[in-house]
């Protein structure tokens, strides 16, 4: 499984820093399953293993700076945690029916390796990773 696009979606750059963007939670034909993020330390690990076993941190720092995509410190804070889900689930329809998806795919327009991010024990645990990098 790749989650480069993923990450890259999560990560984008906004004038708000801090604020989570009020446009869009994304696509609600695309399931959004969780209603919080675990912050229990195996979670967390599970989720940072996932990370590098799945060579997003090629691309993506957990720091703020960019590399070939955009650093992801601060993105739950910026994203709604609908909007993470989704992108995570399915990147592909956001892309196409995002607008904030759309604004990182041209912003980003490196090749991004097709991926899936399953529901039951990827999801949750990519998750509380990135809530623990903020």
């Amino acid at each position: 499984m790749r989650i480069f696009i993923t990450i890259m979606g999560l990560a984008a750059c906004s004038s708000g820093a801090g604020k989570t963007d009020a446009r869009a939670d994304g696509p609600s034909s695309i399931p959004a399953p969780l209603s919080a993020v675990s912050l229990a330390s195996e979670d967390i690990e599970h989720g940072k293993a996932l990370f590098l076993s799945q060579n997003c941190i090629i691309c993506h720092n957990t720091t703020g700076a960019k590399k070939i995509g955009p650093g992801l410190k601060g993105v739950t804070q910026r994203r709604s945690l609908k909007w993470i889900q989704r992108i995570l689930i399915d990147p592909e329809t956001m892309e196409r029916d995002d607008a904030i998806a759309k604004e990182l795919a041209l912003a980003h327009p490196e090749r991004r390796p097709e991926h899936g991010v399953e529901q039951t024990w990827m999801l949750p645990a990519l998750l509380a990773y990135l809530k623990s990098i903020d």
